[in-house]
């Protein structure tokens, strides 16, 4: 089963979500997605499944999923069940943010299902900042205005997140060179995600990376999961999705802040992910939601 129910989750403009609550079943989090998952146990007992891995967690860890990450079960170790805080985040919502595209970058290199502890500053600055989300505070300001203010919360936990995984990556011990190939390539993923919408050029990219082009793709496609030209369009479709769901922007118009020059070649595109045309879909979603 997924880890967030409607039922549990408070939903922001149609792309976050944030969930607390107390389980005593076994909790999944779905691996291989366009998502960024989050997941804290605040109390209880738990051990983490993926694979041939298990792991203990104690009270305050944070898992970090989705993305290229596996398939990650929690379980709870006692009858009673567990708390848990679940934030979950489209990848396309970093595009934009300052430092996004290199937020991006990190997670995809951390999203294994990586455990951090509660230790770091940050880390606890960041649950502090999802439980403060996942609080409903109605009736102290109006639905717009608190929206706004989880809007700024979550920019707030993003930050942490940041600076948490800037950290991390800086103090893995490895050798010089592995370090230096991997910090190069997170910087070309970087910028081509800040220049998603652009005519970006995949040979100036390589260069930015400072690797060779067979070497490049290899690590390329070892940490995003795919090559360069189909991460490009991926990211420009979930863009186009979030688009079509806030907005009332003409399919043309959403094409071009995409970055497609040709509206045939856009809808070429999604229709290979989703099997319906953008206005299909805009159409079947307003007809559900």
């Amino acid at each position: 089963m997924k880890l967030l129910s409607q039922r549990d989750t408070q939903c922001v403009d149609g792309s976050w979500h944030v969930a607390a609550m107390q389980v005593r079943q076994m909790q999944t989090l779905e691996g291989r997605s366009d998502t960024v998952d989050l997941l804290w146990l605040c109390e209880g007992k738990a051990h983490a499944e993926r694979g041939g891995w298990k792991q203990a967690l104690q009270s305050g860890d944070l898992l970090i999923g989705g993305l290229l990450g596996a398939r990650t079960s929690v379980v709870p170790a006692a009858a009673g069940g567990c708390r848990l805080l679940h934030l979950r985040l489209p990848a396309e919502l970093l595009l934009g943010l300052p430092q996004g595209g290199r937020l991006l970058a990190m997670l995809y290199a951390a999203c294994a299902g990586e455990i951090v502890r509660p230790h770091a500053w940050w880390a606890q600055a960041m649950r502090k900042a999802a439980e403060s989300l996942a609080s409903q505070q109605k009736g102290v300001v109006g639905q717009g205005g608190r929206h706004l203010l989880q809007y700024a919360k979550l920019i707030e936990l993003l930050g942490y997140l940041y600076e948490g995984l800037s950290r991390e990556l800086a103090g893995q011990q490895r050798e010089d060179v592995v370090q230096a190939v991997e910090e190069k390539l997170l910087d070309a993923v970087a910028y081509m995600i800040e220049h998603v919408t652009s005519d970006l050029d995949i040979r100036t990219v390589i260069c930015r990376s400072g690797l060779g082009k067979t070497q490049f793709y290899e690590e390329f496609r070892s940490l995003v999961g795919m090559n360069p030209k189909s991460f490009i369009h991926r990211l420009r479709i979930r863009m186009a999705i979030r688009l079509l769901r806030t907005s009332n922007l003409s399919v043309t118009s959403i094409a071009y802040e995409c970055g497609y020059r040709s509206l045939n070649y856009f809808h070429k595109h999604f229709k290979e992910l989703y099997a319906v045309t953008p206005r299909e879909f805009r159409n079947l979603d307003r007809a559900t939601g």
